[in-house]
């Protein structure tokens, strides 16, 4: 069984595909998320108000105070926690999406932040090298390791802690490498509700999403379920159906993440198929508009997210 959805977000697209054992006939439980990511999820998961402050700055010499939603919500099987997030900025409005999982090669938190405000948006190779995450059940801290274009290193160090049922506090600080940290802003978060945010259809300053991306999100819209024929050879010895993902193509280069161990396989238009056997936290870049069917060739269940960029 495969499920397919679609979150747009600013000036990307995440598809994120759970798929299960190849043999249609004889589907297997679904695995559980790793304990990690099960627990920062349930720390975190619903829909947050929040008063921002940033520290006084030489943009800003009296500070500012703003307000925002920050909602965390478990991806496909609970294996992915995504963060959408939404600041009312003087200058436009923030739109953040924060992508986190468990790679289970080597036994870390990882994550990838996605905006609309930086001349680029979600640094597969950053997500992979520069940045580390930890949850110890009472905190959760992201620091990241920044490069500006003169080749300076910065680093960024997030944390969110006083984490209730009904609030916690989220800070950011950024500094030199081994020096002090000075702090930009504090976040205070007040939990609305536990039920799935609706999309943000508030005002924004900014010109909005791309044309592109509006017509394709009107399009795609909603939750899609689809159905496989297997002949008898090949991934189904007997034949029979099962659930699973469409033939499709990407007009936009795309970067496939491995959420768990999975043997992949492509097969293009004419019939030809190739077999990735991926590990978990494996990254692969995908640059091509070829119409393909993705499927699990292998015997037990498996994730992926595909992130889809503009």
């Amino acid at each position: 069984m495969m499920k397919l959805s679609l979150i747009p977000v600013a000036a990307l697209i995440v598809w994120a595909v759970f798929i299960i054992g190849a043999n249609a006939q004889s589907l297997t439980p679904a695995p559980k998320p790793p304990e990690e990511i099960a627990g920062l999820t349930k720390a975190l998961e619903g829909e947050w108000s929040l008063s921002v402050k940033f520290e006084p700055s030489a943009s800003a010499p009296n500070g500012l105070a703003n307000s925002g939603e920050e909602t965390w919500r478990p991806g496909p099987g609970g294996f992915t926690l995504l963060e959408e997030e939404h600041l009312r900025m003087p200058d436009g409005d923030v739109f953040l999406l924060g992508i986190v999982w468990w790679n289970t090669a080597n036994k870390s938190l990882h994550g990838m932040e996605c905006q609309n405000v930086l001349p680029y948006t979600c640094d597969v190779k950053g997500a992979q090298n520069d940045i580390t995450m930890n949850w110890d059940g009472k905190q959760f801290v992201i620091d990241e390791m920044e490069t500006s274009k003169s080749g300076k290193e910065s680093v960024w160090h997030e944390v969110w802690s006083d984490i209730t049922a009904n609030s916690f506090t989220q800070i950011g600080e950024y500094g030199e490498p081994g020096g002090p940290r000075k702090r930009l802003f504090t976040i205070h978060a007040k939990k609305v509700a536990n039920s799935p945010i609706k999309n943000d259809q508030s005002q924004s300053n900014n010109a909005g999403p791309a044309p592109e991306m509006q017509s394709l999100a009107k399009a795609l819209k909603g939750n899609w379920s689809t159905t496989y024929e297997f002949a008898p050879g090949g991934i189904s010895p007997t034949g029979g159906t099962g659930i699973g993902a469409t033939a499709h193509s990407h007009d936009l280069p795309n970067a496939l993440l491995a959420v768990t161990n999975v043997r992949l396989k492509t097969t293009a238009q004419d019939g030809t198929s190739t077999i990735d056997d991926v590990k978990a936290g494996d990254v692969r870049w995908v640059n091509s508009k070829a119409v393909h069917t993705l499927t699990n060739a292998g015997s037990s269940d498996g994730q992926i997210v595909e992130i889809e960029m503009k």
